[in-house]
């Protein structure tokens, strides 16, 4: 999952299970030049984690499932876990972490390998009661099949409830949503996170476009300033 600063800093997040049922982690950026002070923290690799004061990421492990394989990282701050993380992205204020999950470990899994995978969710760190924690944002229908995109302080996705999907914009600042225009039913048939298309923002992070697709035969296209 770049390093991409803004005047519009967008990510995308997508799982892809290969034929030897190892899955990578492809990012997708657009708009806007490489700035280090915004955009994703890349690559991620053990050491100090300079974001989070006093923090530092230990070696990575595989974490594996039966679709697809993420590298991620134990997050420590002090001497204290806090969680695992497999991606990183900051924007002009917040630090947005990508966080992965242990499931029950498999008798014939690989050394040196959890079963686990990603979570479907954005977290960000927060400290209670002197102890820091992984916490996920509330983001409104968030799913796996959401494709995000982040530009400025704004994340553009693909949002769920009951059994319906939306073109939905959030803001990850105020904790809003912003905009959400319902497109039909998310009886789908297949369970490839991809099967959604990636939400395209303008430069300007004020008008997004949200592609054709099987279910859609014109694009949607949400303008902010209306």
């Amino acid at each position: 999952m770049k390093a991409q600063g803004c005047n519009g800093a967008s990510m995308r997040v997508l799982q892809v299970t290969t034929l030897a049922a190892v899955a990578v982690m492809a990012l997708f950026l657009s708009h806007a030049k490489a700035d280090a002070k915004e955009g994703l923290i890349r690559p991620l690799q053990a050491g100090p984690f300079n974001s989070i004061p006093h923090a530092k990421l230990r070696p990575p492990v595989r974490f594996v499932n039966e679709m697809y394989e993420t590298t991620c990282f134990e997050l420590q701050v002090g001497n204290k876990k806090v969680g695992w993380i497999y991606a990183a992205f900051k924007t002009r204020t917040l630090l947005i972490l990508f966080a992965c999950e242990k499931y029950m470990q498999k008798p014939d899994a690989q050394a040196g390998t959890f079963t686990g995978g990603e979570v479907d969710a954005m977290h960000e760190v927060i400290q209670k009661n002197g102890n820091w924690q992984l916490v996920k944002i509330p983001i409104p229908g968030y799913d796996r099949f959401s494709q995000p995109v982040i530009c400025g302080e704004l994340v553009a996705y693909w949002a769920f409830d009951s059994n319906e999907y939306f073109a939905s914009v959030y803001d990850l600042s105020t904790r809003r949503q912003m905009k959400k225009v319902r497109i039909g039913r998310s009886d789908f048939g297949t369970d490839d996170s991809s099967y959604l298309p990636i939400p395209v923002w303008t430069a300007s992070c004020d008008e997004v476009r949200y592609p054709v697709h099987d279910e859609v035969i014109a694009p949607i296209i949400i303008k902010l300033s209306e």
